[in-house]
């Protein structure tokens, strides 16, 4: 699905609940935006990766239930502000997804769910790279600097490093309604997501004897330019499959506010991935926070807490260049508004 075909979903979503009431069809639409935040300086956080500077996305849906079957476009942007101390020193990454998701209603209190989700990420360049103590690259800190005459280098404008990359995900859930003493809805599902990275450097073509036995700084350099290889994300593409357990319990404190709390737990399983360590094969997020409704108006104010980042719920911020990251806790708060038709 590319950006194009999906808006031109949302528009087709659009003109159809706008004009469903001509027709006398029992249809049911809303419109959602959430705001999600996260900064280093907020004490109130759990300590997040030291990279880790502030991060905010911006999240649109638009969803329509007719009878039993339900159709929700979604369009997100993310932007996470990544400062290191070694080159590169700037790693953050904007990236926007796109999803479409189905339903059916088995009954009253079941539902299953079909989604497909694409995620794409800017293009990524960096003038300089460290790696065993020696700087590659043209900025002003580097012990040498990297460079070919090729063609295909040309497009880089002196950048040392280009890096694009782009996911795609495809899932099924079923929800389930209980009458429990600590649980409203519960929910399994059964995603896979295909990863595509691809990145372009002169490094790569770097063969000479004599200047690949340099040693700088104490290091060969031509094990630096190993090490700098190694850690750049593989470009065959891989997988990550995974199995998801949501759980979501809410408590009414007046006639129109509730508390409500949600877990979910996710199950990894790599395939064709290039580790460098031992990724984390799980994570859990917990979710807390109050909803007030206003006859067909809601809001909700809530926090996020990850034990490993934002695997398994953000993929394209995973790949071999991030992986030490994601044995790290993450947390953010956000605004949820929803508006029913």
């Amino acid at each position: 699905m590319t950006f194009q075909r999906f808006r031109l979903l949302l528009l087709v979503l659009g003109s159809f609940s706008a004009n469903s009431q001509s027709y006398g069809e029992l249809l049911e639409s809303s419109f959602e935006y959430t705001y999600k935040a996260m900064d280093s300086a907020w004490s109130f956080l759990p300590e997040v990766p030291a990279a880790f500077e502030s991060s905010d996305s911006n999240s649109y849906t638009l969803a329509s239930q007719y009878n039993k079957f339900g159709l929700s476009l979604e369009s997100s942007d993310l932007v996470l502000n990544l400062t290191r101390l070694s080159e590169p020193k700037d790693v953050s990454l904007k990236a926007k997804k796109l999803g479409v998701s189905a339903s059916y209603s088995i009954s009253d209190t079941q539902k299953l769910n079909v989604h497909v989700k694409e995620q794409k990420a800017d293009q990524q360049r960096f003038n300089c790279y460290s790696a065993m103590n020696i700087v590659l690259g043209g900025c002003a800190s580097a012990n040498i600097q990297i460079a070919s005459n090729k063609p295909k280098y040309d497009h880089l404008d002196g950048a040392l490093i280009e890096i694009s990359a782009a996911t795609s995900t495809i899932g099924i859930e079923y929800r389930q309604l209980v009458d429990w003493r600590w649980l409203d809805e519960v929910s399994v599902g059964a995603y896979s997501t295909r990863h595509d990275y691809d990145w372009l450097s002169p490094v790569e073509d770097f063969q000479s004897p004599f200047l690949l036995g340099l040693t700088i700084n104490g290091a060969l350099l031509g094990d630096a330019l190993s090490e700098t290889i190694s850690r750049l994300p593989q470009r065959d593409t891989w997988r990550i499959n995974q199995f998801n357990l949501h759980m979501e319990k809410a408590v009414h404190l007046s006639a129109s506010v509730l508390a409500f709390a949600k877990t979910d737990v996710v199950y990894l399983a790599y395939d064709n991935y290039q580790a460098l360590k031992s990724p984390p094969k799980y994570n859990a997020k917990i979710k807390v926070g109050l909803r007030i409704t206003r006859g067909k108006l809601s809001m909700e104010v809530f926090a996020d807490a990850y034990k490993n980042n934002l695997l398994g719920f953000e993929a394209i911020t995973f790949n071999q260049r991030t992986e030490h990251y994601f044995n790290k806790a993450y947390a953010e708060i956000g605004l949820r508004l929803v508006a029913r038709i």
